[in-house]
């Protein structure tokens, strides 16, 4: 009975070794694949939103004007806003758009007969007065009236 039990246990920690070493080999094969990701990141410019918020401004003024954007609405394209650009820029480009939409500098809609996929997207420019939220921010526990009560 005693040799079953030992027999029992050293079979339970053997599964336990394989699954680590399973697990490890898993973890050893994600970090190999990322690593190249994470340094190629590295090598990228820093990502300022404010930056890219103003190229979007930009982009939108200068592509609004021209004769191919659509002139009914003021709406443009946001692939012609990413025209030429990185696949990382293009994303960094769409997260300044959001944020440009949510503090109400753009709008953005679905381009018109299209349901999903690529060139869905417009923007049109409400306002290219960028603010800077952040920068005038102060919070209710560093103000000094807050202090006093």
């Amino acid at each position: 009975e005693l040799c079953r039990a030992h027999i029992a246990r050293f079979a339970r920690g053997a599964e336990k070794y394989a699954a680590s070493t399973n697990l490890t080999k898993r973890v050893d094969q994600w970090q190999e694949r990322l690593e190249p990701l994470l340094l190629e990141e590295e090598q990228r410019p820093v990502f300022d939103i404010f930056s890219y918020s103003q190229d979007v401004v930009d982009s939108l003024g200068t592509v609004a004007d021209d004769e191919n954007a659509d002139q009914k609405q003021g709406r443009v394209n946001f692939a012609r806003v990413a025209e030429g650009r990185t696949r990382y820029d293009v994303c960094r480009l769409f997260l300044a758009s959001l944020s440009l939409c949510n503090s109400g500098n753009v709008t953005l809609h679905q381009a018109k007969g299209s349901t999903s996929g690529d060139a869905a997207l417009e923007m049109q420019l409400i306002s290219s007065s960028i603010e800077r939220p952040m920068e005038t921010y102060l919070a209710p526990s560093a103000d000094d009236d807050a202090m006093a009560l």
